[in-house]
C-alpha cells in the first residue's frame, strides 16, 4: 500500500470494472471516462477521496453484458488514486490512475446508481520488507542491466527505478506492469499477494523477453 494514501476500509469506494485492462500497485494507467455513469463516478470521487478500484468482469461474462446491469466480477481489485485529470468535450475525463494496494469485494451495496460502490478489504498489508527482498531486487537489477534490453523503449527510466526511495514491492510491480501488457497475465499477478512469487515470476518473464531480444524475434 501507498503510505502516502490513507484508504479508508470502512466506507465504499467506486468500482471501474472493464475487461482486458488491468492496474498494479505503483503503476498509472490512463483512462478514458466517455460513458454517463462513470463520468458520475469521476466527478463524485474527484470531490471526495480520490479513489477508484479497477475491477474485472468474470471470464464468462458476455461483452454486452457489460455495458448495462450488474454483470458478476471477479474478487480481486487494485485501488487507484486519481493522479491526473482532464475534462474533454461534452464532459469526458482523461484521467491517470495510479495503482495505490491490492483489495478483494467484500461486499457490494447494491443500490447504488449510477455506478457500482463497494466495501473493499486490503489483501497484501503490512508490505513485506525490503530488508527481506535484498535478494530480489539486486537480482533484478543485475537482469536489467544486460545490454541485451538496450534496444527497448524506456529502459534507462527502469533501471534508473532501483536509485529511486520506492519500496520493493512496489518496484517489482511496476517492473510487471511494464513486462506485459497481457491482462490475464497482470491479473495472476494482482491476485498474487506474496511478493516472491511474484518477483521469481518477473524474473523469467524478464528472461524471456532478454532471449527475444537476443534472438531478433522480438518487435
Amino acid at each position: 500500500m501507498n503510505d502516502r494514501i490513507m484508504i479508508n476500509f470502512a466506507r465504499p469506494i467506486a468500482l471501474f470494472p472493464i475487461r482486458d485492462c488491468v492496474l498494479l500497485p505503483c503503476a498509472v494507467q490512463p483512462l478514458h471516462i466517455f460513458e454517463p455513469r462513470y463520468r458520475q463516478m469521476v466527478r463524485d470521487v474527484l470531490d471526495g477521496s480520490g479513489l477508484i478500484a479497477m475491477a474485472r468482469f468474470e471470464e464468462d461474462v458476455a461483452p454486452r453484458e457489460t455495458l448495462s446491469g450488474r454483470p458478476a466480477l471477479q474478487e480481486t481489485v487494485c485501488i487507484g488514486y486519481v493522479e491526473q485529470y482532464e475534462v474533454i468535450g461534452d464532459g469526458r475525463f482523461v484521467i491517470l490512475l495510479r495503482g495505490v494496494c491490492r483489495a478483494a469485494i467484500d461486499r457490494e451495496l447494491e443500490h447504488h446508481d449510477p455506478y457500482r460502490v463497494a466495501h473493499l478489504r486490503a489483501t497484501e498489508w503490512p508490505l513485506v520488507d525490503d530488508e527481506k527482498l535484498t535478494g530480489q531486487r539486486e537480482e533484478l537489477r543485475a537482469l536489467l542491466t544486460d545490454k541485451a534490453f538496450d534496444p527497448l523503449e524506456d529502459i534507462d527510466e527502469l533501471r534508473g527505478l532501483f536509485d529511486q526511495s520506492m519500496s520493493t514491492v512496489g518496484l517489482i510491480d511496476l517492473l510487471i506492469h511494464s513486462a506485459t501488457e497481457e491482462a490475464a497475465e497482470r491479473y495472476a499477478m494482482l491476485r498474487q499477494t506474496d511478493p516472491f512469487v511474484r518477483s521469481r515470476w518477473l524474473v523469467g518473464r524478464l528472461v524471456e523477453l532478454r532471449d527475444l531480444v537476443r534472438s531478433g524475434t522480438w518487435r
